[in-house]
């Protein structure tokens, strides 16, 4: 069962092909954990949980996708919940 969160709604890029516009915003982590804790709360018994992290550009909200990631290894651990990322990949680092 997978959840994407729409963790930001800003892009730092204007692609001619993109016809999605981006008014700005962000998810906050409150938001984000009730989501998180609602699929594990709900998702039928068996199914892997899948949380993906969607924008805009998600990385430009990172506090908010390190914070689940670390609440996935901590708080969340032994569900099983995997992590996924759609991003243009121009933010990632190694952190």
């Amino acid at each position: 069962m997978k959840l994407c969160l729409l963790v930001s709604r800003r892009c730092n890029l204007r692609c001619g092909f993109c016809h999605v516009e981006f008014p700005g915003g962000d998810m906050s982590w409150d938001v984000a954990a009730q989501a998180v804790e609602r699929l594990l709360a709900w998702r039928p018994k068996g199914e892997v949980p899948i949380v993906k992290f969607f924008g805009g550009e998600p990385l430009l909200n990172w506090d908010v996708v390190r914070a689940v990631i670390e609440a996935g290894r901590g708080r969340w651990a032994g569900s099983g919940l995997r992590f996924e990322l759609a991003t243009h990949g121009l933010l990632l680092d190694a952190e």
